[in-house]
């Protein structure tokens, strides 16, 4: 998406919002204090529709960070099971090797401590490392 597209999609979204012919959803945003509070204003009605629209993208943000939480466990966990498995079906040479890494041609190559490109780094060396050692 360009940038262009999600600033359309922004202004679209805003739009419809202050279009809307039904009365705004009441928000709890917290009780009037007055002994504490001093009121200034109230919010206009079109300003109502527009502050809805910042709770559903806010549902939606928080929505979307639970999918991709849930993803990246099931990438972990998937990622984990290949691992193992071709610890499985593709022998060591008898060396110690701190990880592995797949090359062009499918071809699987162990690897001592050195930094490489299209090394897995990150989570998933961690997750490469402890396959190869057995931990479970």
């Amino acid at each position: 998406m360009t940038d262009n597209t999600k600033e359309l999609d922004i202004a679209q979204r805003i739009v419809e919002a202050m279009q809307r012919s039904s009365e705004p959803r009441p928000s709890a945003l917290g009780q009037f204090k007055p002994d504490e509070d001093t009121v200034i204003g109230e919010v206009p009605e079109h300003l109502r529709h527009l502050y809805n629209l910042v709770d559903e993208v806010g549902n939606e943000s928080v929505e979307a960070a639970r999918r991709y939480h849930e993803a990246n466990k099931r990438h972990a966990a998937i990622h984990a099971i290949f691992f193992d498995s071709l610890r499985q079906h593709v022998p060591s040479d008898g060396n110690e090797y701190d990880g592995v890494k797949l090359c062009e041609g499918w071809q699987v190559v162990g690897f001592k401590n050195k930094k490489d490109e299209g090394e897995m780094g990150g989570l998933g060396e961690l997750l490469a490392m402890a396959v190869m050692s057995g931990y479970r």
